[in-house]
């Protein structure tokens, strides 16, 4: 997967005098952190670093759980290592599961989700670094902060804390999220109850200077009834 971001990478810069480096850094799990120096070295000589990291594909998948949610390894203290260059530094994350990134989240200049993807994935992730692309990818889950703020792995019961419908503390990213390389205003919200039917209208306007996709998002919630209820559900979601 790395060799293939490298490779998508080169291809968009194509005949440009621009130099591309790669080095390995570290092996996406275990502890060896012999090639951190070489990592940091090119580095510093650098304008800016896309560090690749995550989980191998084999993480993922039926009786693959992890017993912990943060980047696998020694990812993380490369990371580290890497933003104290002072470069600018964008994360490519590779993995199957929403992983505990808070301290990614607060010191790189940019992430970039990927999960696993296919053999054009370096063609596709270059044209999002380099602008030829304006994604608009919304999380189908939540990132938490923290493992410690879910309830235990073998309760079942989501309405004690599990999901964006019952979880009731801050998240690093919600259900539905997601950026764009263009901005949007929503405004005259408006909202018609008839006897069977509510409709929700509002307008949405694109106050970027690029085109790009909106995916608009309507959450409702059901009045207490004294029994359990969700904070908000999603009923409706629409591309513009």
């Amino acid at each position: 997967h790395v060799t293939t971001v490298l490779q998508g990478i080169k291809n968009k810069i194509g005949g440009n005098k621009t130099k591309v480096g790669y080095a390995r850094g570290c092996d996406f799990d275990g502890e060896d952190k012999s090639g951190f120096k070489e990592a940091v070295k090119l580095a510093s000589k650098s304008d800016m670093v896309i560090a690749v990291v995550g989980e191998k594909a084999l993480m993922s998948g039926e009786s693959r759980s992890r017993a912990q949610l943060d980047l696998p390894g020694v990812q993380e203290e490369l990371i580290k290592e890497l933003v104290a260059t002072g470069k600018p530094v964008v994360v490519v994350l590779m993995n199957g599961r929403p992983l505990s990134i808070e301290w990614v989240d607060k010191n790189v200049s940019a992430i970039l989700e990927t999960w696993f993807l296919g053999t054009s994935a370096g063609t596709a992730i270059a044209d999002i670094l380099f602008g030829d692309y304006n994604p608009a990818g919304r999380l189908p889950l939540t990132y938490y902060k923290s493992l410690d703020e879910l309830p235990p792995f073998d309760d079942y019961d989501i309405t004690k804390g599990r999901t964006y419908k019952y979880f009731k503390g801050d998240v690093l990213y919600p259900f539905g999220y997601g950026l764009s390389y263009s901005s949007f205003k929503y405004s005259d919200l408006k909202v018609k109850d008839s006897t069977d039917k509510v409709t929700v209208s509002f307008r949405l306007k694109n106050t970027g200077r690029r085109k790009g996709d909106e995916v608009a998002q309507v959450y409702v919630r059901i009045p207490e009834t004294g029994g359990i209820v969700p904070i908000k559900e999603l009923k409706g979601f629409r591309r513009v």
